[in-house]
């Protein structure tokens, strides 16, 4: 009976280390992916404050009686890449840290279980 006892006390603290572990790279992947939340943002902010600018300026230019034919809409270039890669990074991101969240919830039940076993 104690060998059992003994066995079931080394998995529940091997399955308390685990979750340890786990919970630190949840926190790790909590802090990438708002970091990568926070880039995304400021990019998106900062796009929205272009796109207010050239509407302003176009507005002020139709008011003034032009133009007479569709004007194309001047895109910067590397804001929109930027953009893509902030929003592909996040995604990224995003789904390594559900993933973490997924493995952190397995090992808090197979604590759960190793700590039943214990009693």
């Amino acid at each position: 009976m104690s060998n059992t006892l003994n066995k079931a006390r080394t998995a529940a603290d091997a399955a308390r280390a685990a979750l340890a572990v786990a919970a630190q790279a949840l926190e790790r992947a909590r802090r990438i992916e708002a970091k990568a939340a926070i880039t995304l943002e400021h990019l998106g902010n900062e796009a929205a404050r272009t796109e207010s600018a050239q509407a302003t300026q176009l507005a002020d230019l139709i008011a003034a009686g032009g133009p007479s034919a569709e004007l194309p809409v001047a895109i910067d270039g590397s804001l929109a890449s930027a953009m893509a890669d902030a929003q592909s990074d996040h995604a990224i991101k995003r789904k390594a840290r559900e993933q973490l969240d997924a493995a952190h919830a397995k090992a808090q039940a197979q604590l759960q279980d190793a700590e039943t076993d214990v009693v």
